[in-house]
């Protein structure tokens, strides 16, 4: 899939939650899934990836066919305005209670926005998060 106003395939670029994925396994927890005591991260500060194209992803709450990416779906990261979420979004977290209900195993990083950057990051001196540190 080309993604838009980066102009490459999804899978040229790097993956990022939004939101602290803290706050997704902890919600996941609660809800009786996991344990996730094993999960690692790094904890990326938004200010090391200014000056690499990079754009915010929101995952429509309905799949377009062929799950075709669409202008809308991707807007450019505004390092100036750009705040953390700091919670899980209205959607994640019925869709969350949904898997619970139904007995299927969630998506975690379903309906976060997703921070995808085209280029490379030096990770020298970037945080690693260890799950087992945060309950």
């Amino acid at each position: 899939y080309r993604l838009p106003k980066l102009n490459c395939l999804w899978n040229d670029v790097l993956h990022f939650s939004a939101l602290n994925p803290k706050i997704i396994f902890s919600r996941l927890e609660e809800l009786g899934f996991g344990p996730f005591r094993d999960l690692k991260w790094f904890e990326i500060p938004v200010q090391v990836l200014e000056g690499l194209p990079t754009v915010v992803y929101r995952a429509p709450i309905q799949p377009r066919q062929d799950f075709a990416l669409d202008e809308a779906d991707v807007e450019v990261l505004d390092f100036q305005s750009w705040s953390e979420p700091l919670n899980l979004s209205p959607e994640a977290e019925s869709y969350f209670k949904s898997c619970q209900t139904e007995n299927r195993k969630p998506l975690p990083f379903q309906f976060t926005p997703h921070i995808l950057v085209r280029g490379e990051i030096n990770l020298e001196g970037i945080k690693i998060q260890h799950a087992q540190n945060i309950y």
